[in-house]
């Protein structure tokens, strides 16, 4: 079975609060980051080295 990371993104003007679902793990990391292009590509890469693989995305209103 493959292991899966579940990422939320509550997205705001200003900020966006970020919650990372590690597999097997019960709680999520949540941090907020700044809503502009240099923290979003900081907040991708924490990411990225948080859950390393394959990624897909889901984007809904």
């Amino acid at each position: 079975m493959k292991k899966v990371t579940h990422v939320g993104l509550d997205v705001h003007k200003a900020f966006i609060q970020v919650a990372v679902l590690l597999p097997e793990e019960d709680t999520p990391i949540e941090w907020r980051c700044a809503n502009t292009p240099n923290s979003v590509r900081t907040m991708r890469g924490k990411i990225q080295q948080l859950a390393p693989g394959a990624g897909h995305s889901m984007w809904s209103r």
